[in-house]
């Protein structure tokens, strides 16, 4: 894998926290993704559900926004667990990491089966961050279900 790579990808981060948003936003952007951010889980949901129209070849294309999602579990309004649910309910199949402060193993699980493809802690390191990130996006070489027990 090439780590220095730029990340050719769109993340949408879906934290309530300024401070984490511009952090995860500047770090992602600098290392090439496209970063969009959400305040709670409700903007998130309507936010990964909106499929854009693209213009290509004067085609009409349509996609999912965003190749991954990075989601805190504890925001206002609808927390990240549910913001999950609704997700995948709706038939959203990209990769959800949800973002925590709590590091019990309760915790763990109840992120996984909120139906998110990986848990990780917070604070992140930005190489962690980026790694975490190409590793779940959709064509990368690196594209695989690992747990977060990789990145310790």
């Amino acid at each position: 894998m090439n780590q220095s790579a730029p990340l050719d990808c769109r993340v949408l981060i879906a934290d309530d926290t300024g401070d984490t948003q511009r952090l995860f936003a500047c770090i992602l952007r600098t290392a090439g993704a496209k970063v969009t951010i959400s305040r709670d889980g409700v903007e998130a949901v309507e936010l990964a559900l909106a499929l854009p129209v693209d213009f290509a070849d004067g085609r009409r294309v349509l996609s999912e926004p965003y190749d991954v999602i990075l989601m805190d579990m504890h925001m206002p309004i609808m927390n990240g667990y549910e913001a999950t649910k609704q997700l995948r309910a709706a038939g959203y199949s990209g990769p959800i990491i949800a973002l925590t402060a709590h590091v019990e193993e309760h915790d763990r699980e109840s992120c996984l089966e909120a139906g998110c493809d990986e848990y990780v802690t917070k604070p992140i390191e930005r190489h962690e961050l980026i790694e975490l990130v190409r590793r779940h996006v959709p064509g990368s070489n690196t594209h695989a279900a690992v747990t977060s027990d990789a990145l310790n």
